[in-house]
């Protein structure tokens, strides 16, 4: 999944770089679209990059993915939903 997201955004900035190199004829503003461009894309993959592995992580952990614990009170009971523990308050 790594490996697809770097050979997509290499190929994407390949292809602007083509594009930008045929369309933009004044060099100092040709220069700045690649630099920006080329800058985008290799942000766009680190943060992409980034979001895979905490996304592995997280399904590695055994409580899932943000689980929480809920706590509900109900008539003097606590009731904790992920622990599946009921608590008398008072």
């Amino acid at each position: 999944m790594m490996w697809l997201l770097v050979a997509l955004f290499y190929h994407m900035a390949l292809g602007l770089e083509v594009v930008i190199g045929d369309y933009v004829h004044v060099r100092p503003v040709k220069l700045a679209a690649l630099l920006a461009m080329r800058l985008a894309c290799f942000t766009l993959t680190i943060i992409g990059l980034f979001a895979v592995r905490a996304g592995f992580n997280a399904a590695m952990r055994p409580s899932g993915l943000f689980r929480q614990p809920v706590k509900v009170r109900i008539n003097g009971f606590r009731l904790n939903l992920f622990r599946h523990q009921v608590e008398r308050i008072g």
